[in-house]
């Protein structure tokens, strides 16, 4: 329902209730207002550079080095699993793009310290194999990654944290670094911190300004980008009212 709810009210749904409401309120002034207002709000969340004051607040810094990794004396590699794609014609069901720049993170972290992997992700709508045992593949049989335990269960970022410290706490294991994208991280890192968890943080996927010709122009992928940043938002927002973090 959350994610439903979600949907609904990020763009482009809000868009379209914004433009409704415009067309319903069209004879006095506030229709015409409403759709200005969601042109230039169309215009910023869409162009690279106007979009890019949101995203950079969002995005976790500083990000990790090689010798900070080595340094945290951490006990594993906990990656967040970022999405899956079902029944492909050359894979079946397998990971997306999202997923996979974090396992390739994973890996070079545990490049870096030598650590075990462990891949979190269930199967939030219950069809499919679960996304932590797709991971586990991924890292045990392309990357050549040795992988502690993997995760199935888990169908959000907050059950990722909760169903993790279930598997790795009992082993005796407290201090991990934390793998999922910038942007995704400070939502990430106060889950798994209410979990009972220390958390390293290994960022990936960083967003850069845009500067030059099309900056101020719009496209697809900086609406996206901002799509991601105001989905962070909501989130935050909705663990701090649901879960208190």
């Amino acid at each position: 329902m959350t994610a439903f709810i979600a949907k609904l009210l990020l763009p482009p749904g809000g868009f379209l209730f914004v433009g409704l409401a415009a067309l319903l309120l069209w004879r006095h002034g506030v229709g015409r207002a409403l759709l200005g207002l969601m042109l230039l709000a169309l215009w910023a969340l869409s162009a690279p550079l106007p979009s890019w004051p949101l995203i950079r607040a969002l995005q976790w810094q500083p990000p990790l080095t090689a010798e900070a990794a080595e340094a945290a004396g951490a006990q594993a590699i906990v990656v967040l699993g970022g999405g899956r794609k079902l029944y492909t014609a050359d894979y079946g069901d397998t990971v997306n793009h999202w997923t996979l720049i974090r396992l390739r993170y994973a890996a070079r972290v545990h490049r870096w310290t030598n650590l075990p992997v462990v891949p979190v992700g269930g199967a939030p709508n219950g069809e499919g194999l679960p996304e932590g045992l797709l991971m586990r593949d991924i890292l045990l049989d392309e990357l050549q990654v040795p992988v502690l335990a993997h995760e199935s269960e888990s169908r959000n970022t907050y059950e990722n944290g909760l169903f993790a410290a279930r598997l790795l706490q009992p082993q005796g294991i407290r201090r991990i670094i934390l793998v999922t994208q910038a942007i995704h991280m400070p939502r990430a890192v106060r889950v798994f911190e209410h979990a009972g968890f220390e958390v390293v943080p290994a960022p990936t996927d960083y967003t850069a300004p845009s500067i030059g010709l099309y900056a101020f122009t719009p496209n697809a992928e900086a609406f996206f980008e901002s799509y991601l940043a105001l989905h962070e938002l909501f989130g935050r927002w909705w663990y701090q009212l649901r879960y208190g973090i």
